[in-house]
């Protein structure tokens, strides 16, 4: 039986394990930037920042960030980067992931809680919505820094 748990410890052997499941992450060519120590360390420091995790045995397989911020419409939560190990894929690690994370923006009075999913994530696409999450039409826009000149 696997146990999600808000990870609170970091240290190298953390920081390989989220560093080898984030790298699977990106569906372009050019994988993330893997995440050092340091702000490792200085995300687990947040009150407003969780990492929740699901292990197997000591070594952690699936993962989903949470954080929260205070906007001038409410207070909401915020979800990214969900991510399962392929050999655990349809064990229900991702519902397990994001049940908590609804459990946890509840308990924190969050006014609700987002998600956002690459459409090419067919899985990821078809867990949300499975958990209640609504989609919503609305456009995304980003500007990527520094900018080029």
């Amino acid at each position: 039986m696997f146990k999600v748990e808000i990870l609170k410890t970091a240290n190298r052997e953390v920081l390989s394990q989220i560093n080898s499941l984030t790298a699977k992450l990106s569906l372009s060519t050019i994988p993330p930037k893997p995440l050092d120590l340091e702000i490792l360390k200085k995300l687990l420091s947040q009150k407003s920042f969780y990492i929740l995790v699901v292990r197997d045995k000591n070594i952690i397989v699936g993962l989903l960030n949470l954080y929260f911020t205070q906007i001038t419409t409410g207070f909401i939560g915020e979800l990214e980067d969900l991510i399962v190990a392929e050999p655990y894929r349809k064990w229900g690690l991702a519902i397990a992931l994001i049940k908590e994370a609804v459990d946890i923006a509840e308990k924190m009075g969050a006014k609700h809680i987002s998600a956002r999913v690459n459409p090419k994530r067919i899985e990821a696409n078809k867990v949300y919505p499975a958990m209640g999450f609504l989609k919503m039409e609305t456009n995304f826009y980003r500007i990527n820094l520094p900018r080029k000149k």
